[in-house]
C-alpha cells in the first residue's frame, strides 16, 4: 500500500486576492523506501473543513473542496509535489471563516482506502489519504504549527454472504483516527501490517461469519477468532471476566487502539439478539483490557492516540456495556525478558500477547521472544488455580478455573530472510504456531506483498 504524506506543515500565506494554502507532499510505502510509479497518472482531490457559525450562533464543521481546476496530478518519476492553492473568499467578510482541516486523497474513489472494508480485499491497490489539521497564528485560540497529520478509516467489515451468519455492523459507523509524525521518517508512522489488522480484526469481530472465512475474508483463524468473541462466561477457563490483551511494540498504537475500537463494537452491534447476549456476557465477566506498551519515547505518541479516538458504544435502546478498556505502560523487552514488568502489566494474566511489525529488527529478537515467554510464566502464575488437588471433573466443569495460558497472536510484513530467527527462536521457547494465513496487501504495481499472521501457543 501507498501513502499520501505531507513533507512539510501545511502553510497559509496573504494573497493579492485570497489566501494562498501550500502543501508539499510525496507518495511512499509505508517505510519510505520507494516512491509511487504509476502507470498512469494519479489526479488528487483536496478537501478543506471550515469552522462557520450560523445565525444561531452554532458552530459547524463545513466540508468546502479546495481542487483547483486542472487537478494537481502525481506521475511516475515524482518525488515531491508542491501545490498553491487559492483559498474561497469568505461569504461574510465581517467573520472570516477558519480552515480547521484538509483531506488530500486520490479523485478516483476506487483507489482510495477510506475503510477497513477497502483494505481486507488485498485485490487492488490503493492510497491511504492524509489529514492535517491547521494551525491558527495569533489571536484566540492561536496554536503551534503542528508538526503531525492523521489517518482515519471507517470501521466497517467486508460484506459476507448470508449463510455465515448475521452482519454486525456498527451503528453509526465508527471512526479509527491515528495520528503520525510529518515527514518520510519511520519513526512514529503507521506501518502496513498495523493497517492490515485493524482490517481483519473487523472483519473477524464486526463481520458475522467467524475466523473460517467467507465473502472477501481471509482463511484459517476459527482458533484466534474464537479468542475474541467467545463471551467471558463461555470459555474453557470458566472465569469470569473479560478477555486481558497485551500489546508488545505499539508504535503509535495501532492495533490496541483498533483492538479496544472493535471489541467495544461488537458489544453494540445493530443485531437485538448479539446485542443483548453481549451485555449479558459482559455484565457477568466485565469488559476486555487492552495495554499497548513500547519504549518511553513512544508513549506521548500512543496517550495521544488513546485520547483522540471518540468513543461511541451505545446501540439502539438496549443498555450500553463498559467500553473495552486500554491503557498504556513504557516496556524494555530487556527487562521483559527478565521478567521485570511495570505495575500495569504485572497486575493481570493475559490471555493474549500482540506483536505486529516488530520483527524487522533482528538484534531484538531474542529479547522479544524472552518477553513473551516471560508474560506467559507470569501469567500462568497469577492465575494458577488455588487448590492444587482439585479433581479434574471440577476443572472440566469450570469449578475451578484453570490457569490462563497466553496465546500469541504475530502479524508481520517480512522485510529480509533474517527475520525467520524469530520463529526459530520461538520454537526452541517451545511455541508452536496452532494456525496461520497471509493478506495480501493493496499494492499499486510492483511485486505481490502480504502481512503473515500466526497464532502461537505454548506446547504442552
Amino acid at each position: 500500500m501507498h501513502y499520501l504524506r505531507l513533507c512539510r506543515p501545511p502553510e497559509i500565506h496573504p494573497g493579492r486576492d485570497q489566501p494562498i494554502l501550500k502543501l508539499v507532499l510525496t507518495i511512499t510505502t509505508d517505510l519510505s523506501d520507494s516512491f509511487l510509479s504509476p502507470p498512469s497518472p494519479i489526479p488528487l482531490h483536496i478537501l478543506g473543513a471550515y469552522n462557520e457559525t450560523d445565525a444561531n450562533g452554532n458552530k459547524a464543521l463545513v466540508p468546502v473542496p479546495l481542487t483547483p481546476s486542472p487537478p494537481p496530478v502525481w506521475r511516475a518519476g515524482m518525488r515531491v509535489l508542491k501545490l498553491h492553492l487559492p483559498l474561497p473568499p469568505s461569504t461574510n467578510p465581517k467573520k472570516p471563516r477558519v480552515l480547521e482541516t484538509i483531506q488530500i486523497r486520490p479523485a478516483d474513489i476506487g483507489l482510495t482506502a477510506l475503510s477497513t472494508s477497502d483494505i481486507l480485499p488485498g485485490n487492488r491497490g490503493l492510497i491511504m489519504p492524509v489529514y492535517a489539521d491547521m494551525p491558527r497564528p495569533g489571536g484566540p485560540g492561536a496554536s503551534a504549527t503542528p508538526q503531525t497529520c492523521f489517518r482515519s478509516l471507517r470501521i466497517e467489515p467486508c460484506l459476507r454472504p448470508a449463510a455465515t451468519g448475521p452482519q454486525q455492523r456498527p451503528q453509526p459507523p465508527a471512526l479509527l483516527q491515528i495520528e503520525e509524525d510529518l515527514g518520510e521518517s519511520i519513526a512514529r508512522h503507521i506501518w502496513d501490517s498495523g493497517v492490515v489488522m485493524a482490517s481483519l480484526l473487523t472483519d473477524l469481530c464486526l463481520g458475522g461469519g467467524g475466523g473460517g472465512g467467507g465473502g472477501h475474508g481471509p482463511r484459517g483463524l476459527p482458533l484466534f477468532h474464537d479468542l475474541l468473541v467467545t463471551p467471558p462466561d463461555r470459555r474453557h477457563d470458566g472465569r469470569g471476566r473479560g478477555l486481558n490483551i497485551l500489546e508488545l511494540g505499539c508504535g503509535v498504537g495501532v492495533v490496541g487502539i483498533s483492538l479496544a475500537k472493535i471489541l467495544s463494537l461488537r458489544q453494540t452491534t445493530t443485531t437485538t439478539a448479539a446485542a443483548a447476549a453481549a451485555t449479558v456476557a459482559v455484565a457477568a465477566g466485565g469488559s476486555p483490557h487492552i495495554l499497548i506498551t513500547d519504549l518511553p519515547e513512544a508513549e506521548e505518541k500512543a496517550q495521544t492516540n488513546i485520547a483522540r479516538q471518540q468513543r461511541g458504544h451505545h446501540a439502539g435502546n438496549a443498555p450500553a456495556p463498559e467500553p473495552a478498556s486500554l491503557d498504556f505502560e513504557p516496556l524494555d523487552w530487556t527487562d521483559g525478558q527478565r521478567g521485570v514488568f511495570g505495575p500495569k502489566a504485572g497486575a493481570r494474566a493475559w490471555d493474549l500477547a500482540v506483536v505486529c511489525d516488530c520483527t524487522y529488527n533482528t538484534d531484538t529478537i531474542p529479547s522479544l521472544v524472552g518477553t513473551l515467554s516471560a508474560v506467559h510464566r507470569m501469567s500462568a502464575e497469577k492465575s494458577a488455580p488455588g487448590d492444587e488437588a482439585a479433581p479434574e471433573e471440577a476443572l472440566a466443569a469450570g469449578a475451578v478455573p484453570a490457569a490462563v495460558d497466553t496465546a500469541v497472536l504475530v502479524a508481520t510484513k517480512r522485510r529480509h530472510e533474517s527475520e525467520r530467527s524469530f520463529f526459530d527462536l520461538m520454537a526452541g521457547e517451545g511455541w508452536v504456531v496452532k494456525e496461520s494465513t497471509e493478506v495480501p496487501l493493496p499494492r499499486l504495481g510492483g511485486e505481490r506483498q502480504v502481512v503473515e499472521v500466526y497464532l502461537f501457543r505454548k506446547q504442552r
